[in-house]
């Protein structure tokens, strides 16, 4: 799969204790859905890479990270909140608040150079969470 190893097996449990719930019927319908994830596309890298951010993002640690800009340009020891992994078509993304340009940002996984994970923890505070991230781009949506 795309995922981890770890959320991999987490999900999979998850899955298997939601259809042994199910009734009959139900649970007989949800077993024989065909589910692909393919696992192509995505380089060791970057696979571990994505490992140590849902780390990151779970225990609320901040991250420290060297990034390589697809215009090549290089941005190093930027200090991040990681807020989530998501994968857009083809490419991995980290969404996160960035305590520099104190804003949203988001990062490609398969450019980030270096990634340390501080033992600083962060909370959530108004404006600067996944969910403020989110409205923000739902209103821009809307906008257009």
């Amino acid at each position: 799969p795309r995922l981890d190893p770890g959320l991999a097996t987490a999900a999979e449990s998850a899955l298997g204790k939601v259809i042994a719930v199910l009734p009959g019927l139900v649970r007989a319908a949800a077993e024989s859905l065909a589910v692909f994830a393919p696992t192509a596309g995505i380089d060791d890298a970057t696979r571990a890479r994505l490992e140590v951010l849902r780390g990151a993002i779970d225990e609320r640690r901040k991250l420290r990270i060297d990034y390589l800009a697809l215009d090549e340009r290089r941005s190093n020891g930027r200090v991040l909140r990681p807020l989530g992994c998501v994968y857009w078509s083809a490419t991995w993304t980290l969404a996160a608040w960035c305590e520099w340009r104190l804003d949203f940002r988001s990062f490609r996984v398969d450019r980030i150079e270096a990634v340390d994970v501080l033992d600083e923890r962060f909370r959530d505070e108004p404006g600067k969470t996944l969910a403020d991230l989110l409205r923000r781009e739902a209103s821009r949506e809307a906008c257009t």
